[in-house]
């Protein structure tokens, strides 16, 4: 096997000519570098079709296929940082995207895409299930071969540039560190370690070419992360074990110092920011230091609103006004205040908000606002893409504020004291002073402020303080390892927001129960994201899915999940323990949860939750 691979590598580097760059410049010699690493890769991906076509005819073993596959992926991995870098959506949609349907992005109509690429082929050819569909592994790796060919044609036309190298290292950092370790992206071979040594490797091997263009002053740093990769790298050496590797550990002592330091490299080395070379907005604020600053994520880009308007005192402090006065609803009785309680991290602590009318409640529990902003998409059904106008829906909703918008926008209007703190705000006398956009547009802002990673966990992983409890510590290495919870409850807001690029909000099929019996369950009949008015999205496998929304606050947000169905975050393990609603025996359609049981201990249940309780924060 070893000399076939050898032959088609060389077979490979003929056949696209990677051209000899001995002379040229050093992004030549860095793309040389990628190039060969791209024929390896090509090379492996033919393999594993002829190892997937032999033992379909019975003259290749399990092993055999398993290793091609797993060699395929390493190979992905020396250029994935480049790779994910330059065509992000191609490796989502075709190389490495999560073994999930999915919906065709900013398209008008429903459009289903079947999961393809090195995800879906390791958890087919890892399963557990050894009558695996093979002739569906060979389709897969036939598509994945040639969509990798029609890539290299293109990847090897690609200039590159000083700042895609060095901004590529630090998103692989990233991502390394939240799909790679985690184990989300080997769902079923869960060799994560040794792909995260191979990333590293490659985004090392890249970045010491850099060091003839360093300037005086950037030296050190670059020194500094060649010094942090190779102990890095030594460090996973050394810890093999995908369940009790001390992620804790690695995140504090690698993944930020890196993170750092690539930033410091990059100011110090007179090479431009992408921000200075196109104004378009990202989620992720390049110029933080941390993955738990409080400003790692930019909130004008998940709201949508002028960041001009988030800085704005004023506005925040009407939106305020606005958030606890029951004028906004139609009988004076509700205030955003009566479902969102700052006292409460911004929840009601019911399974189901009280409505404006009588002995009613909302369909669905309340979520909790701290933090809401980080995500594409609002409501439990993720109905609205926009946080202005997620406002409209709560105004007028029979069940919630029952009121015409415009109507509420008379009501303020005719308030002296509103009009004239509107007009102090928004200009003119005329009658769109008080607006729905500026009611809208307020609330927003305020709703925005509500940010901030200040718990005893952040402090800790920040440097703030130096002492965390060992159950914290275990907990936090089970919830990003063992109990796979990281693997949708991404770092640092643990939500669904996907990393390393922060651009999209996951949503889940869980299995929720009705109620918390798991001796007599009853699925939930809530269709969820299936159901929510959105003729796009109107398909099978969003039935009874709902958004992922972030643990942070947890100890304060009992009961859990859409319709509060869950009392305490000790049954709440418990369910993710037995593998949801599958894994307790219901017939759950499309459920992205896995139905195999964790096999959590009671102590490693007990850890879990200290590490949820140490994600309180301070100023929610």
């Amino acid at each position: 096997m070893k000399l076939l691979l050898s032959f088609l590598i060389s077979s490979f580097d003929f056949l696209i000519n990677i051209p000899d760059t001995s002379n040229h410049g050093i992004l030549e010699l860095i793309q040389k570098d990628y190039l060969h690493n791209f024929s390896e890769l090509l090379a492996a991906s033919q393999e594993l079709v002829f190892i997937a076509e032999d033992y379909a005819s019975g003259k290749a073993s399990l092993v055999d296929l398993q290793e091609a596959h797993l060699h395929t992926r390493l190979a992905f991995k020396s250029v994935e940082y480049l790779l994910e870098f330059l065509d992000p959506y191609f490796v989502s949609k075709q190389v490495n995207g999560a073994p999930l349907l999915k919906l065709e992005p900013k398209v008008p109509e429903l459009n289903v895409l079947q999961p393809k690429g090195l995800q879906i082929l390791d958890e087919l050819i890892f399963s557990e299930n050894p009558d695996f569909d093979i002739n569906q592994v060979i389709k897969l790796s036939k598509a994945l071969k040639q969509e990798l060919n029609r890539a290299y044609n293109y990847q090897s036309h690609k200039k590159l540039q000083y700042r895609y190298i060095i901004e590529a290292a630090r998103y692989e950092v990233i991502r390394i560190y939240t799909l790679g370790l985690t184990g989300f992206d080997t769902p079923g071979s869960i060799n994560a370690i040794p792909e995260a040594i191979r990333a590293s490797e490659s985004i090392l091997s890249s970045l010491q070419q850099l060091e003839s263009i360093a300037k005086d002053h950037s030296q050190k740093h670059l020194q500094k992360i060649v010094q942090l990769l190779n102990e890095s790298i030594l460090y996973l050496k050394d810890n093999p074990s995908f369940d009790t590797l001390d992620r804790l550990e690695f995140l504090t002592r690698f993944t930020n110092p890196l993170y750092k330091e690539l930033y410091q490299f990059h100011a110090t080395s007179g090479i431009e920011f992408s921000d200075e070379i196109d104004p378009t907005q990202s989620p992720h604020n390049y110029h933080s230091q941390n993955l738990f600053d409080d400003d790692f994520l930019m909130t004008s880009f998940y709201s949508e609103v002028a960041q001009s308007d988030l800085d704005d005192e004023l506005k925040i402090e009407l939106g305020e006004k606005l958030f606890n006065d029951t004028k906004l609803s139609k009988d004076l009785s509700m205030s955003c205040q009566s479902g969102h309680q700052k006292s409460k991290a911004f929840t009601d602590v019911l399974p189901k908000s009280k409505s404006g009318k009588e002995d009613q409640f909302t369909l669905r529990n309340s979520p909790s606002l701290h933090n809401s902003v980080f995500s594409t998409r609002y409501f439990w059904d993720m109905r609205e893409y926009n946080l202005e106008r997620q406002v409209k829906h709560v105004i007028e909703d029979s069940l919630e504020f029952n009121i015409n918008f415009i109507d509420l926008a008379d009501r303020l209007r005719q308030d002296k004291s509103y009009y004239n703190q509107f007009k102090t705000i928004y200009g003119s006398r005329d009658r769109y002073v008080v607006s729905t956009w500026s009611i809208s547009n307020a609330l927003a802002a305020y709703v925005a402020s509500l940010t901030g990673f200040n718990s005893e966990f952040d402090q800790y992983v920040k440097g703030d303080t130096s002492k965390i409890s060992a159950e914290v510590r275990n907990g936090y290495n089970l919830f990003m390892g063992k109990a796979a919870c990281g693997t949708c409850h991404f770092a640092p807001v643990f939500n669904g927001i996907v990393p390393p690029l922060y651009q999209d909000s996951e949503s889940e099929v869980l299995g929720v129960l009705m109620t918390y019996d798991t001796l007599n369950p009853i699925l939930d009949t809530d269709p969820g994201r299936g159901k929510n008015g959105l003729a796009h999205e109107e398909a099978e496998h969003l039935i009874h899915s709902f958004k992922t929304v972030s643990v942070r606050n947890a100890e304060l947000t009992a009961p859990y999940m859409h319709n509060g169905s869950i009392p305490d975050l000790e049954s709440l393990l418990d369910f993710y323990n037995k593998g949801g609603g599958a894994g307790i025996g219901l017939n759950v359609p499309h459920q992205t949860l896995s139905d195999q049981p964790l096999g959590l201990e009671s102590k490693e249940i007990s850890d879990i939750i200290a590490f949820m309780t140490s994600l309180t924060s301070s100023d929610q």
